[in-house]
Formats: C-alpha cells, structure tokens, sequence
C-alpha cells in the first residue's frame, strides 16, 4: 500500500483528512444503519452484527456521487444508488 509522506497509508491520510462530512450523510448512514437493524431483528437474526462504519462509507458515497471498490458488494445494498466496482471487474492487482 503506497504512503504518504507523513508514513501513514494513503488511504488513511484522504479519510482522516476531510472529517467534515455532510450533515445529510451523517443522516442517511444513520437511516440505513436503523432500517438494517430493523430487518435482522424482524427476520429473527438478533442483533446488528455489521458496524455503523459500513453505513457511514456507503452513505458519503451516495450523497458525494462516488463509486466505491469492495470486496463484498453485500456490505453497501442498502446505497443501491452508489455503483460499486469489484476486483473481477478492475482486474487483480500486478
């Protein structure tokens, strides 16, 4: 993974570095976390098991307009608005 000049990964640096995110992301990641929980109680699954960062990622990306790259396309179905690319659509890495 490439590095910054600071030492820290890039990625790192891009996330940390724009801690300013919308007021209107902040809001759909928590709707999308609620609606989630909502269905795994209701299917009798218990408790949420996936963490409030899999919304907060998928909602910047579907208030930003990105795509985002994952391995688990699973992780981001309730932002059916954000595209999503996979490695077997973008290649193995070299």
């Amino acid at each position: 993974m490439p590095n910054s000049a600071a030492g820290g990964p890039i990625w790192t640096r891009c996330w940390l570095g724009n801690p300013d995110m919308s007021l209107t992301a902040w809001k759909r990641a928590g709707q999308a976390q609620a609606a989630y929980a909502q269905r795994r109680q209701t299917s009798g699954g218990g408790l949420p098991r996936r963490i409030l960062t899999d919304f907060l990622v998928g909602a910047h990306a579907s208030v930003g307009g990105y795509s985002l790259f994952t391995l688990n396309t699973r992780d981001y179905g309730d932002f059916p608005e954000v595209p999503l690319l996979t490695v077997s659509q973008v290649g193995e890495p070299e």
